[in-house]
């Protein structure tokens, strides 16, 4: 059975995927989402991917992930536009109850009424959001600091995000300084995209192509050892360096039941690792066969008869 500790780690933490890989599995999966996004159940992702992307690969390049990638601004401006007016809603109450409708202070907040708000477009809602904490500016021994300090970081996470969109995000946001920045948002971001939608879609695999496109990250070149375990005896399959998530296929082509695991020399028994029977196929990652600071992939045959294998590793 595949170890659950797999689905804890962040799998897009390898050296093995390149930046521009990275980079083009992360415009890929912005894409794929905005396009299959069913009763907004991944907007959220989108925005987040939008800021992790944009805030470690800047500039873009491409026209279509330019276009997903605004996409994503979009909806993070529209959803920061929307917050703000149910806010004001749910707070117009307070203002109407603190100092009557009728009264000057409340024409401050509402010279045109509350649906001036509700009824907002993206050009004017900037200024009806400035008003709002201006008003409560003047009006902070009554009102109080949470309720200023609400309406000032409504009004500051729209602009961040309508400033992103009218630029197409990266065009202003500067080019990536390798020196100052890491790629841990964009992995750890991807790792919960993945989480995530696999959460909405247990059982259905063919989900992981609508909304991901491994060839960027798999490895496109993979190679196959093979050979013959006599009986009562341990054999070194390969020998090199493993990650903990890379992929091994391991074959029993004989017809006696064999062990696979990492070990610290090429002769050292298998005493615990991955059991194969004569004639089966299994993938596991490379942390199922035993600690990854061993190099030697060894095979042992504790029948009386002779079996054989094949193991398949990426590169």
């Amino acid at each position: 059975m595949l170890n659950l500790i797999n689905f804890f780690r962040i799998l897009f933490n390898t050296s093995r995927i390149s930046d521009l890989n990275l980079r083009k599995f992360c415009e890929d999966n912005l894409q794929r989402m905005i396009a299959n996004n069913p009763g907004g159940i991944y907007t959220i992702l989108i925005t987040d991917t939008t800021t992790a992307y944009n805030g470690y690969y800047g500039a873009i390049t491409d026209e279509d992930a330019r276009t997903a990638i605004k996409e994503g601004s979009t909806i993070a401006m529209n959803n920061a536009m929307k917050d703000f007016q149910d806010n004001v809603s749910q707070q117009e109450g307070i203002i109407r109850g603190t100092y009557g409708k009728t009264s000057p202070i409340y024409q401050e907040f509402f010279p045109h009424g509350l649906t001036e708000y509700s009824n907002a477009n993206l050009q004017g809602v900037g200024v009806l959001m400035d008003r709002m904490v201006t008003a409560s500016t003047a009006h902070q021994a009554d009102l109080g600091v949470p309720f200023l300090t609400l309406f000032t970081n409504l009004r500051d996470t729209f602009f961040t995000a309508r400033t992103a969109q009218l630029n197409l995000i990266g065009d202003v946001a500067g080019k990536k300084d390798v020196t100052e920045t890491t790629r841990d948002d964009v992995e750890i971001q991807l790792m919960r995209n993945v989480l995530f939608i696999a959460y909405n879609n247990v059982g259905n695999t063919s989900a992981a192509n609508t909304y991901f496109d491994q060839s960027f990250i798999r490895p496109k070149q993979q190679k196959t050892y093979s050979g013959d375990v006599p009986a009562n005896e341990t054999v070194n399959a390969a020998e090199r360096t493993f990650e903990e998530t890379d992929d091994i296929v391991l074959k029993n082509t004989g017809t006696t039941a064999l062990t696979f695991c990492l070990a610290p020399t090429a002769g050292d028994a298998c005493a615990v690792g991955v059991n194969v029977n004569a004639g089966e196929e299994t993938t596991v990652t490379a942390s199922e066969l035993g600690d990854v600071a061993n190099h030697f992939l060894n095979v042992t045959n504790n029948e009386g008869t002779d079996g054989s294998y094949s193991v398949v590793v990426e590169l």
